[in-house]
């Protein structure tokens, strides 16, 4: 109905303006074939990319919910190529997916290392004299005894 509309409008619009002399029916003859035929178009597609969705299981219509706005926003891209807002938001906003999903991984990362370190005993050397602040532990000892001596 608001297609019907809307074509109606533009071909009044389109009329006014040839009898005024400012268009040429030769000019619009692509436009008027795709105002004819680009809203059956568009709900003939509409309607077979439901139909699509609501066929498909449950784990792929999350993922086609999770992909949409970043086709949208390739979408955008394509159109507006050389607009610089649009660049730094997807910039920002491909940081962000990074940092989100790297963000486990580190956190899983960090905690394996850190209860390695902890899990690892220190025996405390009993005959060496404490001096400075490193407690004195029997690795630096095996260290030391592995070096060369230049004296020897």
């Amino acid at each position: 109905m608001t297609a019907g509309i809307i074509l109606f409008l533009v071909i009044a619009v389109f009329g006014v303006a040839v009898l005024f002399g400012q268009a040429k029916a030769e000019n619009f003859y692509k436009f008027f074939v795709f105002l004819i035929f680009a809203p059956v178009l568009a709900a003939i597609g509409w309607n077979h990319a439901l139909w699509f969705y609501f066929g498909l299981p449950l784990w792929a219509q999350i993922v086609c919910l999770v992909l949409l706005p970043f086709l949208a926003l390739a979408e955008l891209s394509v159109v507006l190529p050389k607009v610089a807002w649009l660049n730094t938001i997807l910039g920002h906003l491909f940081d962000v997916l990074a940092y989100i999903l790297a963000f486990p991984f580190r956190i899983l990362f960090r905690a394996a290392r850190l209860l390695a370190k902890e899990r690892q005993r220190r025996s405390l050397d009993p005959f060496r004299p404490v001096v400075g602040n490193r407690p004195p532990l029997e690795e630096s000892r095996r260290m030391t005894s592995q070096r060369s001596n230049l004296f020897d």
